[in-house]
């Protein structure tokens, strides 16, 4: 530890500790600010989030002589990098098919997804697609996945509503809750094997959401406050070493 980190941690400084910890929270928040602004928003609030498989936020942490500010990239993937640095088009079919989820079929693994949202972006239910049936799960089996795993699958049973087709991919599901209101909600599955053309995302930019931050800190720490600050702490320290001395 350098004489001024060891001064610092003394309290010898207050001036300068509190325009540093003034810099690093107005660091943060800028650099929080950025993430949950970037596109997909979904790779910002995985980044920020400090729940399972997200990235854990931004953090202030005291070092000596001052504060560190940082992304301690605790998730699945990094949120942060790709936010950052950008990312081209993503096949996702190899994740997909190299799942627990896979099965094996005539002409190689496929899997069955669950889609939410319509191909025009509309939400799937039945103000924009016909819908089959009920979709009731009456228990599970287990069966080997095409890996060759024994998996736990589950296992349904169909009703057809007034109204419902009994074609097509879309379906209802049904939640009850315990005073016997029943809520719906609405899913389309989709088979995704090796031929699939449609499992890409789509390119993320390149959004500098650190850069600009990491600039920003860079003017702040050369400015005239912080220096003035620096200034008028080395000036009272020297000022008591000279009155301890003269007591002496």
């Amino acid at each position: 530890m350098s004489s001024y980190e060891s001064l610092y941690e003394k309290g010898k400084f207050p001036r300068t500790k509190q325009l540093l910890n003034k810099i690093a929270v107005a660091a943060k928040s800028s650099w929080s600010h950025n993430v949950l602004s970037a596109k997909p928003a979904w790779w910002g609030r995985m980044a920020m989030s400090n729940r399972a498989g997200g990235g854990g936020g931004i953090l202030i942490k005291k070092i000596p002589g001052g504060y560190q500010v940082s992304h301690p990239n605790r998730g699945k993937y990094n949120y942060m990098k790709v936010i950052e640095n950008g990312r081209g088009r993503y096949d996702m079919r190899p994740a997909l098919l190299g799942g627990s989820r896979a099965r094996m079929g005539p002409h190689g693994p496929y899997v069955v997804v669950p889609i939410f949202k319509n191909e025009n972006g509309t939400p799937v239910s039945p103000q924009h697609n016909e819908i089959n049936s009920v979709l009731i799960k009456t228990g599970t089996y287990k069966e080997q996945n095409a890996h060759g795993d024994v998996v736990t699958r589950n296992r349904y049973k169909y009703r057809q509503d007034p109204g419902m087709t009994g074609k097509g991919n879309v379906f209802a599901r049904e939640q009850v809750y315990k005073n016997g209101h029943v809520q719906r909600s609405f899913v389309k599955f989709v088979v995704v094997n090796q031929f699939s053309r449609d499992f890409f995302q789509p390119a993320i930019p390149a959004q500098k959401v650190f850069s600009g931050v990491k600039e920003d800190v860079k003017r702040a720490l050369k400015s005239k406050q912080l220096k003035s600050a620096v200034a008028m702490d080395t000036k009272d320290l020297i000022r008591e070493l000279l009155s301890k001395k003269n007591r002496k």
